[in-house]
């Protein structure tokens, strides 16, 4: 059976405060709870013994241990987003796009407003910063997951631990983007659910396909040469008009002309 005691909450030698709480019957001394708040001054322990079972909805400034994530919780501004602290990256953000900002859509950065990053949603041309990890309103703080776990996104549409890239509106979408729109994977399905899915937010990672960087470092067109089919290596220019490769002859004075063999590297 619990012991109830009085316990003094002190700062280095002076008491300023009391509270009620519960000592166990094992002789250990431990506190088990203390419904009592600290409001000034530094407490000093060698250990902090949270509530494993606790189930508390944290205000900003607290701490907490969350026994699904296996760490500890801490409570950030706005009321919305916890920290589970050693599991996930956050930056706080500021929104003036004139826009709402959705949970789980990628945004990237356009400047600063103070210290913050200024954020927009992904357009296919810039590198994303994260995801959204909760609604941010315009001209409003909020924070995005740089890694870590973004919870309550619609995930309805995909399958369980597939790629994910950012689009151009914004949305995450399971599909590469077609040239010329960058390729940036962000992260994984790591549970489908309409409300309740959750996606991994990962380094956003540029990907590219041998065939786009053929297509983003074509040569120079050039119309004033004539194809051969009799060189053994081929310098080749890329033409708009019918969509192909051609071969094409260099000059090498201004009197004569010749190809210019080189050895076939297979195309």
């Amino acid at each position: 059976m619990k012991k109830l005691i009085l316990v003094l909450l002190c700062v280095s030698t002076s008491v300023y405060g009391t509270g009620v709480g519960f000592i166990s019957d094992d002789g250990t001394g431990k506190i088990l709870d203390i419904p009592y708040k600290i409001t000034t001054g530094i407490v000093k322990s060698k250990v902090i013994d949270l509530d494993i079972f606790s189930t508390n909805t944290l205000e900003e400034g607290e701490v907490g241990w969350n026994s699904t994530s296996g760490t500890m919780d801490i409570g950030l501004p706005g009321g919305t987003v916890t920290l589970q602290v050693g599991q996930e990256s956050l930056i706080w953000t500021r929104n003036q796009t004139g826009s709402a900002i959705t949970n789980g859509w990628v945004i990237y950065q356009t400047g600063f407003s103070g210290n913050k990053p200024l954020i927009d949603i992904s357009n296919g041309g810039h590198p994303p910063l994260g995801i959204a990890t909760e609604n941010i309103g315009n001209n409003s703080n909020g924070y995005v997951a740089l890694r870590g776990l973004v919870r309550d996104v619609d995930t309805s549409l995909y399958l369980l631990n597939a790629e994910l890239y950012a689009s151009t509106n914004g949305v995450v979408i399971t599909n590469r983007p077609a040239y010329p729109n960058e390729a940036y994977k962000v992260g994984r399905v790591a549970k489908v659910h309409q409300e309740d899915g959750v996606i991994l937010a990962e380094s956003p990672t540029c990907t590219k396909t041998w065939t786009e960087l053929d297509e983003q470092y074509k040569p120079i067109t050039n119309t004033n040469t004539v194809a051969s089919a009799s060189n053994v290596g081929r310098i080749r220019y890329y033409t708009t008009a019918t969509n192909s490769y051609v071969d094409i002859s260099m000059q090498t004075d201004t009197d004569s002309y010749s190809w210019v063999n080189i050895q076939s590297f297979g195309w």
